[in-house]
């Protein structure tokens, strides 16, 4: 379906507000195009209703209960100091559209979507209340990977309400002091240097990993620098007293195979003996700091000083970020075993015992208990092992160790090697064998991209944002377009397995031509993924 189905009054109004919108600093946030009727030949054409300012709120004055209507709204998702420029869609069908209508909208959103272009996070709605700030900035976060994911107590579930009830910092007065405190807004009195002091911490390189800010005094609403340092969580502990409120964020990380991931933790710390007035206003206070904060993995409340150390928060990391190792350690250790590939013995005959759930390969692994902790997979479904004469699709090593520490060279970040492809030792064969890998990057991975082999690619890369760079891994499922169809119709059976084989990584590629494959498209998609990706117009 195309746009050539759409009718149109004005169209070429229609796209220049469209690009409005998209340029930033226009006073346009926002454009809607709806129908010029709602019954008759009117009610095909399009045209645009309206477009203005006021974000959220203006947006939503220009949408009427009797109408269709299809919009884009321009807003901004900020990080420390860096503000992105984010998109949203909005389907409306207002609860007075009568039948014949809303029919007509189901045929003509894809093909406005299209008209529309990009867009970061996509939203339908039918009644005011559903269009609001919180919603959009939570849908906004979550979709960047802005927001703190932090877990709700209540529910079990990770949720973004607080964050983006604030997002746009509205209840955060910068700068200016407030001597009382009858006005609720929360303070910080010197914007530049608290930021300063928090994008310190999130810089790679950096020694300062925490930093705490407090209030100036329980009558004021008015934030202060409290301290910094480079200890960790040890070394902050002290300034935590009975009387005090902090809030602060700490750096920490979080190990995964030979990669380090830097991982923030915002800490929220009420003193038992703090000022009953400044207690009372913490609640109102709570969002706003906490967007000033974010983004962080994690956040941890406490009243006491023994309530927090470097073992708890990074603990806790681990729990959020999935990267928590649940196998127990000496004579506690919990064997599962699952469904696994199973791997050749010397006399060419699978073996068919199972494998416990423990980092591969098992004799490779360093004793030390300072070693880095590896990542368990979780998705695999458990069951007793399944071996080459039980199962006529299941896997085999040629060299299991080689396979895995294959991987391994990749992920390790004081390795040259950036990426690495398995594929199989022959046509139709199940045999899994280290075709190759080298340290000249993507261009130097599709060279090695046979036309008639299946391949199985990890690549890394480095995202950089601002002063920090983030390790990246892509997972590529190459199926050459010269491949024996016998050999296609069984890879579906071998998804699962080499999906965890190669887990965890950030993005993944499915290709068969050397043009769906590049440097340039695995970015895009990294930077999509993690909400980095720019879609304003220049």
């Amino acid at each position: 379906m195309t746009e050539s189905i759409l009718k149109w009054v004005d169209e070429d109004a229609c796209r220049e507000a469209i690009k409005a919108v998209r340029r930033d600093g226009d006073a346009v946030e926002w454009a809607v195009i709806s129908y010029e009727g709602t019954s008759g030949p009117a009610s095909q054409k399009l045209k645009l209703l309206g477009t203005g300012g006021g974000g959220v709120d203006g947006l939503k004055a220009a949408l009427e209960d009797d109408k269709v209507g299809y919009c884009l709204l321009r807003t901004t998702d900020q990080i420390d100091n860096s503000v992105t420029t984010k998109f949203v869609y909005i389907g409306w069908v207002g609860s007075k559209v009568g039948y014949m209508q809303k029919s007509r909208v189901s045929v003509h959103v894809g093909p406005i979507k299209q008209f529309i272009g990009q867009f970061h996070v996509d939203l339908n709605v039918n009644t005011q209340d559903e269009i609001t700030q919180e919603i959009i900035m939570a849908k906004v976060m979550d979709f960047s990977g802005s927001g703190s994911r932090v877990i709700d107590s209540s529910t079990g579930r990770a949720t973004l309400d607080s964050q983006a009830k604030n997002s746009n910092r509205a209840s955060v007065n910068f700068g200016a002091k407030r001597t009382g405190a009858s006005n609720d807004q929360v303070v910080f009195v010197d914007e530049d240097a608290a930021k300063a002091h928090i994008k310190e911490v999130r810089t790679d390189g950096s020694e300062t990993d925490w930093c705490l800010f407090t209030y100036e005094d329980p009558k004021t609403n008015n934030v202060v620098f409290l301290g910094k340092g480079s200890g960790g969580v040890a070394e902050m502990i002290p300034h935590l007293k009975d009387d005090v409120v902090a809030y602060g964020i700490v750096r920490k990380i979080d190990q995964i195979d030979m990669t380090a991931h830097s991982k923030f933790c915002f800490v929220n710390f009420v003193g038992d003996n703090i000022n009953r007035m400044l207690r009372a206003r913490l609640s109102l206070h709570q969002g706003a700091v906490r967007a000033f904060f974010a983004p962080f993995h994690c956040d941890i409340s406490c009243t006491q000083a023994n309530e927090i150390s470097d073992d708890i928060v990074l603990k806790l990391i681990k729990s959020t970020s999935g990267t928590e190792s649940k196998v127990l350690s000496d004579d506690r250790t919990v064997h599962t075993t699952k469904v696994v590939a199973t791997k050749k013995v010397s006399d060419g005959t699978p073996s068919s015992s199972p494998r416990t759930d423990a980092p591969a390969p098992a004799a490779a692994a360093p004793a030390a208990t300072s070693a880095p902790a590896k990542r368990t997979p979780t998705t695999t479904p458990r069951s007793t092992s399944v071996s080459a004469a039980d199962n006529k699709d299941a896997l085999l090593f040629d060299n299991e160790e080689t396979v895995r520490g294959g991987l391994k060279s990749v992920r390790d970040d004081s390795n040259d090697i950036n990426w690495c492809i398995i594929s199989y030792d022959a046509p139709r064969s199940k045999t899994l064998t280290l075709a190759g890998s080298g340290s000249g990057g993507v261009a130097e991975f599709i060279d090695n991209l046979k036309d008639d082999q299946v391949c199985y690619g990890l690549v890394r890369l480095i995202e950089t944002v601002d002063n920090s760079q983030t390790v990246k891994f892509c997972f590529v499922n190459w199926t050459g377009q010269n491949i024996h169809r016998m050999q296609r119709a069984t890879l579906s059976t071998h998804k699962g397995f080499i999906t965890n084989l190669f887990a965890p990584f950030h993005v993944d590629l499915e290709c068969e031509k050397k043009d769906e494959v590049s440097e340039a498209i695995i970015y895009a998609k990294i930077k999509k993924a993690a909400g980095t990706a720019n879609f304003v117009l220049n």
